[in-house]
């Protein structure tokens, strides 16, 4: 009679632990889902607030993107003159490089160049920097439209990929009620004044390896009207 209960006592121990140890195994099977969920979510988080801080900057200073201007004879009667500066990009990057180049002109009410300033966005070490510099003019902009060191915005950064669509006006005279509207380039045929451009920018970014999120990528996309023209330039 006590062997048999020694044998229960046995039994029921091993199936204890048996138990104990699925328990384990499940607890730590929820933690590391818990801690994945927890580390994506907060990645993802962190990436979401550097893209719209990125995309702000973006739409203030790229859709403000001029060619270049000067003036021409004295008031009242001076003209502008305009040289073609196109928005400048690399069409993709997946390593060290400059990217995106623009300009933006400032003129004052008497068509003086109140500055120019000259932007560019480059690609290093998974990093995404902007930089601004003055090339010329009168004034001093602000430190939020120059600033001389490079301001890295995005990290995590594994491609860029940019694209661009001119915007033309119709010179299609025989057709007054058309004349000079706006359309988007869609093909080389298009004869109309360039106006404006879309260009459109694509973002992939994917966690740092010591996380331990592989696999995870996410894709940052947003598009903007400028007022010249854009061109890829491989050897930006």
């Amino acid at each position: 009679m006590l062997t048999k209960k020694s044998a229960m006592s046995y039994t029921e121990v091993v199936i204890a632990t048996g138990v104990f140890s699925i328990l384990i195994t499940m607890t730590l099977f929820l933690y590391e889902r818990l801690m994945f969920s927890y580390k994506a979510s907060s990645w993802k988080q962190e990436k979401n607030n550097q893209s719209e801080l990125f995309w702000d900057i973006m739409r203030k200073s790229l859709e403000h993107a001029t060619d270049l201007i000067q003036k021409n004879g004295t008031a009242p009667d001076f003209k502008l003159i305009v040289s073609p500066f196109p928005v400048s990009y690399r069409s993709f990057a997946n390593g060290n490089s400059k990217i995106l180049l623009w300009n933006v002109d400032h003129i004052d009410e008497n068509g003086e160049l109140d500055y120019r300033v000259e932007y560019s966005v480059s690609l290093s070490g998974r990093k995404l920097s902007i930089l601004s510099e003055k090339k010329s003019g009168s004034e001093n902009p602000s430190a939020d439209i120059v600033f001389n060191s490079a301001k890295v915005l995005m990290t995590d950064v594994d491609s860029v990929a940019i694209k661009s669509t001119n915007i033309r006006a119709s010179d299609d005279s025989t057709d007054p009620a058309r004349f000079n509207e706006h359309y988007l380039e869609l093909t080389t045929t298009s004869t109309g004044k360039i106006v404006g451009s879309i260009v459109e920018i694509s973002i992939v970014l994917s966690p740092p390896e010591s996380i331990g999120l592989e696999n995870l990528k996410i894709l940052q996309n947003n598009k903007f009207k400028v007022n010249v023209s854009a061109t890829e330039n491989p050897s930006l």
